[in-house]
């Protein structure tokens, strides 16, 4: 079932995906893949940042914590559920983001084209 920013409200759902599908090779730190956040009903970007690694399984703990802190320092609150792609959810993801009292969702990177793939694009435009 796909999913559309019509279905959200603001602050409803946030999504954390992948805004790189592949490793970015940087200067000083090796590579990089960039995860985003963002807001399912306005589609507004969170949070889109690099964290050292070459693949999806990068986000470590303290790196999901940085982009929930990033997204609260937007909404000043959490959202009551976080989208999350299936292929990069790990347990211990999971349970990090349940104690933060948020519902987390797998679902196919398909589902969330309509809301996330301009975002993607966009990040591809720039670093290809």
């Amino acid at each position: 079932m796909k999913l559309y920013p019509s279905q959200f409200t603001v602050n409803e759902a946030w999504i954390l995906f992948q805004l790189s599908r592949e490793a970015i090779v940087t200067e000083h730190d090796g590579p990089a893949i960039c995860f985003g956040l963002m807001d399912a009903a306005s589609c507004f970007m969170l949070s889109g940042t690099f964290f050292p690694g070459t693949d999806g399984k990068a986000l470590s703990k303290s790196n999901l914590q940085e982009l929930l802190n990033k997204g609260w320092e937007h909404k000043k609150e959490y959202p009551e559920k976080i989208f999350f792609v299936k292929e990069l959810l790990t347990v211990e993801i999971e349970t990090q983001i349940k104690e933060q009292g948020i519902d987390v969702k797998g679902v196919n990177e398909s589902e969330l084209k309509s809301i996330i793939g301009e975002a993607q694009q966009e990040f591809r435009k720039r670093f290809g």
